[in-house]
């Protein structure tokens, strides 16, 4: 593999926004390219000392006797409004032209040498030692149409020189707006006669744009041949002027693409570099402005809005394959750097990534960021062995790396996709199947020993034997509940069971349950055991409401259903407590009291149900009216024939004396009596 050189302690010279200042030449004139973006937008361009010392250049004596020159005249300026254009005025008592242009200039992101230039293009009022009052007025011509007078709201040398940049801000964020537009072809007349014909210009820039919109004429071959005249009748000098005035002022309108490469280049070390000499000419002509040109090692780019950078020949196939500069990636941005595993160098559109000893490919956006996140080539996935692709359903892409693939789309984000996941999700459609596109990366189950993740469709989960499942989006995120809250279910072992609307689905350590209407709930343990012995959702207990909690008295657990809650100990197994029974349980402090937990399951008797607690029984009428009995009252009662005895159904819990030796219970047939000294005794009435 070709080597890519870096210098780390390489200092890049500055660019230089301008070469050195020369009168403009007529073959220079491109009418697609009249002044970069970047030396139009540049609001750090002059500062307000450096204007006035400008200004104080063009005219060193002032002879005007109506108003002052440009470089003394100034004027008091008041607020103006943020808004999406400009970022508002701080208005002052005085001001100077100078101050006013450099504030204006960087409020509303656009040159001063700009605004200097349209200051004597529309009035000439940089080099008038003579102005008038109308050269105030009308500064920029904004809002001054040829034949009527200008709009007040725009009338004089600060509202002019503030509502000028700011329309060049209104022509860039809205460029589709517009008439001429950059990025096609545009037909231009040569002047308001439309005899005198048009061109057809294929704008390069917004720069470009934007001035044609404020001046919508191009020069004629006249007006280029007598570049600082008049030419002829059919020559207009609007935008001629505004290229030849800045040209003379401040130097090339565009950026040198061949000087920037030269200087890369020199940076580099010349011909001893080890870059090595050069093996052609400059090659121009190519999008925004650019050239390259080529050396023993490799080639060096630059365009009007990139800096001149390597492109070694381990990169440039892959480049030239994805069309270059012409293509998606753009230019480099800077010079490649060394990473584990590999080199990478950044392009206006992505990653250019050369794995060591493998060919070079280019990632890009959410695949690219996730693949750069998870670690780049010290990743799981590996190094990327094919281009990106962006060609599938619902506006998705995919990218090869060597131990996954990785997938996205606009609604699922980039996750990869791998192993066993990978092969069972391929056969089941990949995408363009009812799991859709991967929401997550695979997951490995310490549990279940098999691997799952999720889709847009559901989980796909495959186990030890390589069988497949699909755990739906109804029960989804309770899987995903279960294992982020620790208690992961593990591996399907099978698919999921409707019936009547109610749905369950077993995995090695419990049920996704989910009842019609309801959301869906794990099951698991003896609790669930119990719950499915019973007869699941036709059980007495219903549906389940809420997850199982652990955490209770002496290693307890509870669930809630829809007609009681089952507990669970280690010593007294997992039984329901019915809802009519919960409310006298609950008075006597539940699993905590004295009745402790549930033994069994309800006895159904003559008149109702019986059920064992670890200190009594729970009863229940079937009228519905439930409680407690225990020790010698209780056993009584039980052996009287519980509610079929001539004492009736409990009325109330018992109580006891403080002494705990006298104890009574009402029936509804009287009461229940037990002491110490006498035992238990039944007083009717």
């Amino acid at each position: 593999m070709t080597t890519i050189a870096i210098v780390a302690s390489l200092v890049v010279t500055p660019l230089a926004t301008s070469t050195p200042v020369a009168a403009a030449n007529a073959s220079d004139w491109d009418p697609g390219n009249i002044i970069s973006d970047a030396l139009f937008y540049d609001s750090n361009a002059m500062s307000a000392p450096e204007i006035q010392a400008f200004l104080n250049a063009r005219v060193p004596t002032c002879r005007t006797t109506e108003v002052p020159c440009l470089k003394d005249y100034a004027q008091s300026t008041d607020d103006r409004v943020s808004d999406r254009y400009c970022n508002g005025y701080v208005g002052r008592s005085r001001e100077t032209a100078a101050q006013i242009i450099d504030n204006v200039a960087r409020s509303c992101g656009i040159s001063q040498k700009v605004l200097l230039v349209l200051l004597e293009k529309e009035q000439s009022l940089v080099t008038s030692s003579r102005p008038n009052q109308w050269s105030y007025t009308a500064a920029t011509g904004q809002g001054c149409p040829d034949n009527a007078p200008c709009n007040p709201a725009t009338s004089g040398f600060f509202y002019q020189v503030y509502y000028a940049a700011r329309q060049y801000e209104i022509y860039r964020l809205t460029p589709t707006q517009w008439g001429y537009q950059a990025g096609r072809w545009n037909t231009i007349l040569y002047s308001p006669d439309r005899a005198c014909g048009t061109r057809s210009v294929y704008i390069q820039n917004q720069a470009t744009a934007a001035l044609y919109i404020y001046t919508p004429y191009t020069p004629n071959e006249a007006a280029l041949t007598d570049l600082y005249g008049e030419g002829d009748d059919c020559s207009t000098h609007g935008n001629r002027n505004f290229w030849r005035l800045y040209t003379d002022w401040f130097g090339l309108t565009r950026v040198d693409a061949k000087s920037r490469i030269d200087a890369t280049y020199v940076n580099f070390g010349g011909g001893s570099g080890w870059l090595g000499p050069a093996t052609g000419d400059y090659v121009c002509g190519l999008v925004d402005g650019g050239c390259y040109r080529p050396y023993t090692n490799g080639r060096v780019y630059a365009s009007n809005r990139t800096a001149g950078v390597s492109v070694s020949p381990a990169i440039q196939p892959a480049w030239d394959e994805q069309s270059a500069q012409d293509g998606v990636f753009g230019y480099p941005q800077a010079e490649a750097f060394a990473d584990r595993g590999g080199w990478m160098q950044s392009y206006a559109g992505g990653v250019a990534v050369v794995p060591d000893g493998r060919v070079a490919q280019f990632v890009a956006g959410p695949i690219g960021l996730a693949w750069l996140n998870a670690g780049g080539f010290s990743s799981k996935v590996g190094a990327p062995t094919s281009r990106l692709y962006c060609v599938l359903v619902s506006a998705g892409c995919v990218q090869v790396f060597a131990n996954a693939w990785y997938y996205a789309s606009p609604s699922s984000g980039a996750h990869y996709v791998s192993g066993p996941i990978l092969q069972a999700w391929s056969d089941r459609g990949s995408e363009n199947g009812t799991l859709g596109y991967p929401l997550s990366e695979p997951v490995h189950d310490l549990i279940g020993g098999g691997d799952w993740a999720q889709f847009q469709g559901g989980i796909l989960y495959v186990d030890l034997n390589g069988r497949s499942w699909v755990v739906g989006n109804e029960m989804a995120q309770a899987y995903l509940d279960a294992y982020v809250g620790g208690s992961p279910l593990g591996a399907p072992l099978g698919e999921i069971s409707c019936s009547a609307g109610n749905c369950l689905q077993q995995f090695t350590s419990g049920y996704l349950v989910k009842a019609s209407g309801s959301d869906t709930r794990v099951v698991a343990g003896p609790i669930g055991a119990a719950w499915l012995a019973a007869g699941a959702f036709s059980s007495s207990a219903g549906a389940p409401l809420g997850p199982m909690y652990c955490g209770l008295v002496r290693g307890g657990c509870l669930q809630m259903f829809s007609s009681g809650w089952y507990y669970w100990s280690p010593s007294s197994g997992a039984y329901l407590v019915s809802s009519a029974l919960l409310q006298p349980w609950s008075v006597a402090g539940s699993e905590r009291g004295a009745f402790g937990y549930p033994l069994g399951a309800p006895v159904a008797v003559s008149g109702g149900s019986v059920q064992s607690f670890q200190g009594g029984v729970g009863v229940v009428s079937t009228s519905g009216a439930a409680q407690f009995v225990a020790g010698p009252i209780g056993a009584a009662w039980l052996a009287a024939g519980a509610f079929s005895s001539s004492a009736g159904a409990p009325l109330g819990p018992m109580s006891c004396d403080a002494s705990g030796r006298s104890c009574s219970q009402p029936y509804s047939a009287g009461t229940f009596l037990w002491s110490a000294t006498d035992g238990v005794s039944f007083k009717a009435g």
